[in-house]
């Protein structure tokens, strides 16, 4: 049997990973993606693309989404769950409560329906001190630790951290700042400011509140993720929630029915056969494989490979035809796209996929209106319900002392996993001890958008 321990692929392997993790991310050329700041708040939109296909169709195919018809509440009494396990805190900026109160009223059903308890906050002026303090309350005491998790609906004040970024080999750490729901997550953890905080650079802090004491390791109580503004604007964004609520809502009654499988895409290049081979047998057996999730049908591996016949651009057909239901896109980006996805990419295409994985950097920052993982989570050709990513130039999913990251969230959402439980899985696994792979640079900047009580489709707990 070959050994693949010492080839050359493997620390090639080894290191890709690091270079994507803690080398900041490189961009794509200017004519495939929009400039953007992406810590501004007032980047203007990018340009599109003239849109290249029909709209999204609302006819049911084996690959299109069909577009449901929201149930709207029979009575004016609100709905009321009486059987559930857990609980799910719904927090909404208050500005979309009554034109999404239809769809919350399914939403609330639909979560019911599988075990939970909805439990709707509206959000005003609160402070991020003001928000976890909430979440304290609720999972500490209104629901006896049976809290799974929140989902943050709207513009909610988002936590900042200053996080140590290590290296390997000469290079010096430096520090960075970015927005991190770590905050929102673990909620008997001690973040604070020190006496002798200095913002970087000499400049003003990203973000208020800022935090530079935070704990060591992640011991997270509850999973949170996002559902955010969209385009910054309210029309746009009920708009926007309210194709999404829809396209949950059938995707949990079954009228979304993308095969089960998985499809892989990233920008590796393979220049030989042995390349190519070894690679292939590093996504479905080493520290990069999601074999798990194979589903129904063998896993579909994209990169470019002239020995193998393969390239990355087969991969983003692949998921425009919608052939599985969930899709590892694993490579460079930036607030504005992942690898080659961005938003003249939508605009041209179908986002036929339900679960999008990425660890890219920066495609999931929040003080950009603009971030790339809204724009998949919300457009109109998109049939995502969960995408993952991170908030700044750091993130990965780290070695944790069980698994690779990606194994562990594949093995525990192919034996009926929420999204929620197997990030809470990750999160909470140790990692093995190399400071270049520490809780805070591979956790800090991860960001969740969309709704984490969701499962595979036909795969139960």
């Amino acid at each position: 049997m070959k050994d693949h321990r010492l080839s050359t692929l493997q620390r090639c392997c080894c290191a890709l990973i690091l270079i994507w993790v803690l080398a900041g991310c490189a961009t794509l050329p200017a004519s495939t993606e929009p400039q953007v700041d992406p810590k501004s708040t007032q980047t203007p939109p990018p340009t599109l693309q003239a849109t290249a296909t029909p709209a999204f169709s609302a006819t049911p195919t084996s690959t299109a989404a069909p577009s449901p018809t929201v149930t709207p509440s029979p009575t004016a009494t609100p709905f009321v769950c009486r059987e559930f396990q857990e609980s799910v805190a719904l927090l909404v900026e208050e500005i979309y409560l009554q034109p999404l109160k239809a769809e919350l009223d399914q939403f609330t059903r639909d979560l019911c329906q599988d075990g939970y308890q909805a439990i709707l906050h509206p959000v005003g002026s609160e402070t991020p001190q003001e928000i976890r303090g909430y979440l304290q309350e609720l999972y500490f005491e209104q629901t006896d630790e049976t809290l799974a998790g929140a989902i943050l609906i709207g513009d909610i004040p988002n936590p900042y951290l200053q996080i140590r970024v290590d290296y390997l080999g000469d290079r010096s750490p430096r520090y960075d700042e970015l927005i991190s729901l770590w905050y929102y997550s673990d909620l008997d953890g001690e973040f604070a400011l020190s006496d002798d905080y200095q913002p970087l650079d000499g400049q003003e802090p990203l973000g208020e509140p800022i935090f530079d004491i935070h704990p060591e390791q992640m011991e997270w109580e509850i999973w949170v993720s996002v559902l955010p503004p969209y385009l910054g604007d309210v029309n746009e964004t009920v708009s926007a929630l309210e194709r999404y609520f829809k396209k949950n809502h059938a995707y949990r009654v079954g009228e979304i029915d993308l095969p089960r499988r998985y499809i892989y895409v990233t920008h590796y290049e393979a220049t030989t056969q042995e390349d190519h081979d070894e690679f292939v047998y590093h996504l479905l057996e080493g520290n990069l494989n999601w074999s798990a999730l194979k589903g129904d049908g063998e896993p579909l591996l994209f990169f470019n490979s002239e020995p193998g016949g393969l390239s990355e651009m087969e991969g983003y057909q692949a998921i425009s035809e919608g052939q599985a239901d969930v899709a590892v896109v694993i490579g460079h980006g930036n607030v504005g796209s992942v690898l080659k996805i961005n938003n003249p990419w939508l605009e041209a295409n179908q986002m036929q996929t339900n679960f999008l994985w990425t660890h890219s950097c920066s495609v999931g920052n929040l003080d950009n209106q603009y971030n790339i993982l809204s724009q998949i989570t919300y457009h109109p050709h998109s049939l995502v319900l969960f995408t993952s990513g991170n908030t700044c130039d750091a993130g990965g999913f780290g070695i944790n002392q069980n698994d690779p990251g990606t194994t562990t969230l594949a093995v525990e959402l192919s034996q009926g996993a929420t999204l929620g439980e197997a990030i809470l899985k990750l999160t909470n696994t140790p990692l093995v001890n190399n400071s270049a792979r520490n809780p805070e640079l591979v956790f800090g900047p991860k960001i969740y958008f969309g709704d984490l009580t969701l499962r595979l489709r036909g795969v139960k707990p």
